[in-house]
């Protein structure tokens, strides 16, 4: 039987994003959701994301993910390929995150788009040119860049 007690901090901000977003299509959406939430300060987690992938994967992420499919607290529907948040997960102490709604329906080229240029902004390098960055590093589509600018400026972001 789940129980609260078995929860990390991290698990709980995770589920509460997971809830608030509604069903994700596999761990990558996690991944890219909980990087971009974690980066404008939506969640309080301290994850280590990497971007060797060409995109932010964490590895205690995955573990926490794992952790909360064990306990009970989300399931893999396989059939819809859908990550979801189970009743048992719900009756945990999670928080609706009301910024993390802007996510909500988004698909993986979005995710991954607003990741990458959060990213870049705090590139040396790139930080003061974030388009040239996702052009030059990620070969992002200049319409992609401008879709995922116009929901960092929904988010109160300026580039």
């Amino acid at each position: 039987m789940a129980s609260e007690t078995l929860i990390n901090q991290n698990e709980l901000f995770l589920l509460s994003l997971m809830n608030t977003i509604g069903p994700l299509k596999n761990q990558l959406y996690v991944q890219q959701a909980a990087y971009i939430a974690q980066e404008l300060g939506w969640i309080n987690t301290n994850y280590n994301f990497d971007f060797d992938l060409g995109f932010p994967f964490s590895n205690e992420l995955e573990s926490d993910l794992s952790d909360l499919e064990l306990k009970g607290f989300v399931y893999d529907t396989y059939t819809g390929n859908s990550l979801v948040v189970t009743e048992e997960g719900k009756k945990q102490r999670i928080n609706i995150i009301t910024q993390g709604k802007l996510l909500k329906g988004l698909n993986a080229g979005n995710l991954i788009t607003l990741s990458r240029i959060l990213y870049l902004r705090k590139h040396p390098l790139w930080k003061n040119d974030i388009i040239s960055g996702a052009i030059n590093v990620f070969f992002t589509p200049k319409e992609e860049i401008e879709c995922s600018k116009e929901i960092l400026k929904t988010a109160g972001v300026q580039l």
